[in-house]
């Protein structure tokens, strides 16, 4: 998915490698510290989606199967997506 969303990362990335694997984003993510991923989160969002009255935005989230590994101390991974109405793109 990254590589289709890859212009739009570039307003925000520096990316002189290209995309990350997922592995390493995976790496990444899994010591940050999940109330201040969440907090971040929210405040990226409000900035880079302009709402207007009346906007819809619809979230589905998955969880992933058979990515949890106890003995390691892994959590399942899960997937995050939301569905602006006024915007018809898909933000992620």
């Amino acid at each position: 998915m990254a590589h289709i969303m890859e212009d739009w990362l570039k307003q925000y990335l520096e990316l002189p490698n290209g995309i990350l694997s997922w592995f390493t984003i995976a790496r990444v993510l899994d010591v940050i510290a999940p109330k201040q991923f969440e907090k971040c989160f929210v405040e990226w969002i409000q900035e880079v989606m302009q709402l207007e009255e009346g906007d819809v935005v619809a979230v589905d989230c998955k969880t992933m199967r058979g990515t949890t590994n106890k003995s390691a101390g892994k959590k399942a991974i899960h997937i995050v997506s939301a569905w602006c109405s006024s915007d018809k793109t898909e933000k992620y």
